[in-house]
């Protein structure tokens, strides 16, 4: 990957909008694995719908979490749209609330072949001005209504210097069916 951050495709204002009354508040509290895990994603909030099971990346077993079925028909849709840019075999999808003045400091994904594989996407579901998304030397201001791919082996960060909450949808997109060719992730 040679790029830093872009713009894939637009959805509809609508859609964004729909999946943000979606969100039920009680889902936030389900799982809190992932800030837990990981400092850098303290000042977040994770709603794991389709992921890597036991946040264990090398084991590429992706199972549908409990919240999962609440938003399929939006993903679904989100998919479809998606299925435009990319062949999609498998997928993971988290909603992370970055919170109001918090922070996710410079980091790089890696550790597993997972992080090589897939296609990094971000829906901004909920944002503002004020927050902005580094990848390299790319700052950025994603905004409702588009999809971006990031290069997630690249160092990227997130600043909310906002009062609002920031929402958005994390897809893995899977362009080969890794689960049937376990030497792409095996190592």
């Amino acid at each position: 990957m040679t790029f830093e951050i872009k713009e894939i495709c637009q959805v509809e204002q609508s859609l964004s909008n729909n999946f943000l009354s979606l969100i039920d508040k009680e889902h936030w509290k389900i799982d809190t694995a992932r800030q837990k895990t990981y400092e850098v994603h303290r000042f977040t909030e994770t709603i794991r719908l389709r992921h890597v099971k036991n946040l264990d990346f090398n084991n590429f077993r992706f199972v549908n979490y409990e919240t999962y079925d609440h938003y399929k028909s939006v993903i679904d849709q989100y998919l479809n749209i998606i299925s435009n840019h990319f062949t999609i075999k498998d997928y993971t999808a988290l909603i992370v609330n970055l919170k109001p003045k918090g922070i996710i400091n410079p980091h790089t994904d890696n550790g597993s072949r997972y992080f090589e594989l897939g296609h990094r996407l971000h829906i901004p579901i909920k944002t503002n001005r004020d927050v902005s998304f580094t990848v390299g030397d790319t700052i950025m201001n994603m905004e409702v209504g588009k999809v971006y791919e990031i290069n997630n082996l690249t160092t990227h960060s997130v600043e909310n210097n906002s009062t609002e909450n920031r929402i958005h949808i994390i897809m893995d997109i899977f362009d080969k069916n890794i689960k049937e060719y376990p030497e792409y992730w095996m190592n």
